[in-house]
Parts: structure tokens; C-alpha cells; sequence
């Protein structure tokens, strides 16, 4: 726990053995600005985290929250699923809004030729992923705020299996249950991880100056809990996978890994109401190969 590590070990690429799929940085000006980016927010999170006296303050988590919320929404991947969203939800409202008019009659600037275009598939809704990046940027701060309340576990790793990161740093892991707990990992270094639990639970208004609800503890991880981190770390990454060694165990990883990703799927649920409905997206992590297998089977 004592033994100090150098930064610059954290996200170096050594090999292109080391990265998910087949995209890779093209040059050493990308390489460099993908480490000292990643760097430079990795050294303030584990300053604040205190290891050797196990304490960390309110501010502490709150810093760390927000370094959090960022590495969490704020990349690629997350523009991605953000679009997915918004296209699932406006579609899901524009064909709602067609079968209220032909039912009901009344708005006629709904334009039902058009939304009927889209029912067919002849047309489709795509949001801009800058303004997806716009939206999340407004609303981090609730996501740093909803991080800072949550139970936290930081999470030591001595085994020979050191931690692996990512493009899309935050893995997730579901729950088996729809609306069950998520919990989230950051891997802070080779042998540093942060965990954090969310729950289904109410947060009070935003206010700097008061405590967490939720606790921080400290474990040290087994050799299938590290194993099972780097596996939800490949699975969850968009395109890219950084070790700081090479490793064949890590390259295998990856590779039985890499048609995994992190996906919204849509559900339109009814409700006790006439003509109402719940819209749902429900974040998985999940084999993209055998859903375009589904996909293809379906006559």
C-alpha cells in the first residue's frame, strides 16, 4: 500500500497488442495526448483518494465525484447511447402523437405522412452528438451530485492481474434485475480501482457544503475480482484498451471481448391510463455479434 508508482505508467501503450478492435492511436502526438490527458486526471483522483491514512473528507469525495460524472457521461461511447436515446424517445413520442390525432382528431400540424415515412423505415431521426454532449455537459453536476451520495468501495489490487483501462473508463455492471443497483468501476491505476453502488434513492437538492449520505470503504480484491473488473472493462470499451504491461492474458481478453459494447435498448411499456405509456431505455452491456444473429433470424 505504501509502494509509490509512477503516473506515467497508468495508460502507457506499449504494444498494439494492448488495443481493443482494430483502431489504434496513429502517431505518437495522439498517443502522447490520449496518456497526458488521462494522466493528468488520474493524478488528481488518486491524490485525493489518501490511501495511506484511509480518510477521505467530504470535499475529497466530492472533487473525486465530479472527476467521476465526467469520465462517466463525457465520452464517445456515451455520445453514442446518448443519441440512441433521444432518437428512440422522439421517435416513440412522434408515433404516439399520430395515433392521438387519428384517434382523436385535433392537432393538425402533426405530420402524419411523414411520421408514418418513419414507422416504415423509409425515413429515420438522428440527433446531433454535439448536442447530446451539450445536454450531458449541462447536467454533470447531477451526475457528479448523485456519484457523491452513492456507497463508495476503493478497491486494492495486489494480485498478478493489474488493473486495464479503457476509452470509455467507467465500466458498468448491471444487475440481473432491470431496475436493480448498478455499480460502476474506475480503475485509478494498475492497482487502484473505485467502485461506486447506485441505488434507487432520492437525492436532495444540490449543496456543496453537506456530507454524503453514502459510505467509503476500502477492500482488497481477489484474483477473480480483478479478473472479473478487467473483463467489465473490456467489455464497456468503445475502441480502445490500455494496459500498463504487455500481458497475452490481456491480449486474449480482449479479443474474446471485443464484440462487446455498452447499448440502450428501448422499451414502450402501457400504463393504467387511456392512450398513455412508459418510455424506458435500459442501459446493458451485451455481445453485439449475437444480436445482429438475433436480428438476422427474425423473418
Amino acid at each position: 500500500m505504501g509502494q509509490t508508482r509512477r503516473f506515467g505508467d497508468v495508460c502507457r501503450v506499449r504494444s498494439a497488442r494492448m488495443v481493443k478492435k482494430l483502431k489504434r492511436p496513429r502517431n505518437q502526438s495522439v498517443r502522447r495526448r490520449v496518456r497526458s490527458m488521462r494522466q493528468s486526471t488520474l493524478e488528481v483522483v488518486h491524490r485525493r483518494l489518501t490511501l495511506l491514512s484511509k480518510t477521505l473528507t467530504p470535499s475529497d469525495k466530492l472533487a473525486v465525484a465530479g472527476y467521476f460524472a465526467n469520465l462517466m457521461v463525457c465520452t464517445p461511447a456515451w455520445r453514442r447511447i446518448g443519441v440512441t436515446i433521444y432518437n428512440d424517445n422522439a421517435r416513440s413520442f412522434l408515433i404516439s402523437a399520430k395515433n392521438m390525432v387519428q384517434k382523436h382528431g385535433g392537432d393538425h400540424d402533426v405530420p402524419v405522412d411523414e411520421i408514418e415515412m418513419l414507422e416504415r423505415g423509409e425515413i429515420t431521426i438522428e440527433h446531433d452528438p454535439n448536442y447530446i454532449k451539450a445536454t450531458v455537459t449541462q447536467d454533470l453536476m447531477k451526475y457528479a451530485w448523485s456519484t457523491y451520495h452513492q456507497d463508495w468501495t476503493i478497491i486494492q489490487n495486489a494480485t498478478g492481474h493489474p488493473f486495464i483501462t479503457s476509452d470509455n473508463p467507467v465500466a458498468i455492471q448491471t444487475s440481473t434485475n432491470a431496475v436493480g443497483p448498478m455499480t460502476r468501476y474506475l480503475p485509478i491505476t494498475p492497482s487502484l480501482c473505485l467502485s461506486v453502488r447506485y441505488g434507487p434513492s432520492k437525492l436532495p437538492p444540490i449543496n456543496p457544503t453537506m456530507p454524503p449520505r453514502g459510505a467509503v470503504k476500502w477492500e482488497t480484491i481477489s484474483e477473480q475480482g480483478a479478473k472479473l473488473i478487467n473483463k467489465l472493462v473490456a467489455q464497456c470499451a468503445e475502441d480502445l484498451v490500455f494496459s500498463s504491461a504487455a500481458s497475452t492474458g490481456i491480449e486474449a481478453l480482449i479479443k474474446k471481448c471485443a464484440t462487446f459494447r455498452v447499448e440502450a435498448e428501448f422499451f414502450q411499456l402501457p400504463a393504467n391510463e387511456p392512450d398513455a405509456g412508459y418510455q424506458i431505455s435500459i442501459i446493458r452491456v451485451r455481445d453485439t455479434r449475437k444480436a445482429v444473429q438475433a436480428k438476422s433470424s427474425v423473418p
